[in-house]
């Protein structure tokens, strides 16, 4: 967000600190924390994209958990907007690491959801995004009007 920075490690423990190093605080996520994205605006806010098959969103620096939002697969890439009022979230599950062709098939779900995020209040699902592979990166367009997709399937 240009304020802080914030990283999390292998135990899943989320940890926020200044722009000048300060270290501010931590807090554990459920399951294995897989991408970060944050926010300043409208509010500061991290997203947290897990193989829990949600994404978490904390407030920041104080990170406090503001909404849990469901997915349905492992979140591998998370990205909000740039004016902070859409978050994405990416991902599939793949049970079988690599060796299953068309996993959505396999019921597995392998798609990309956006969320409508106020500056206040419950965020709003908007939609899902269905693809046949895993999803591996999303991203707004610097005017926040498209949306890139990427994953195993190699397009975007």
């Amino acid at each position: 967000s240009g304020e802080f920075y914030a990283e999390a490690d292998a135990e899943s423990v989320v940890s926020v600190w200044s722009r000048a190093g300060d270290y501010l605080g931590s807090t554990s996520v459920k399951g294995e924390a897989k991408s970060l994205s944050m926010s300043s605006a409208p509010r500061e806010l991290l997203a947290v994209g897990t193989n829990a098959k949600s994404v978490v969103l904390l407030s920041v620096p104080d990170l406090e958990e503001v909404a849990v939002l469901e997915h349905g697969g492992d979140v591998l890439s998370v990205s909000f907007s740039p004016d902070g009022r859409l978050l994405a979230a990416g991902g599939g599950t793949d049970d079988m690491h690599g060796l299953m062709t068309k996993k959505a098939m396999s019921g597995h779900q392998m798609k990309t959801v956006v969320w409508r995020v106020p500056a206040d209040g419950e965020c709003g699902r908007l939609g899902d995004i269905a693809f046949e592979d895993i999803v591996h990166a999303v991203a707004f367009s610097p005017g926040g009007k498209m949306l890139a997709v990427a994953g195993e399937n190699r397009m975007i």
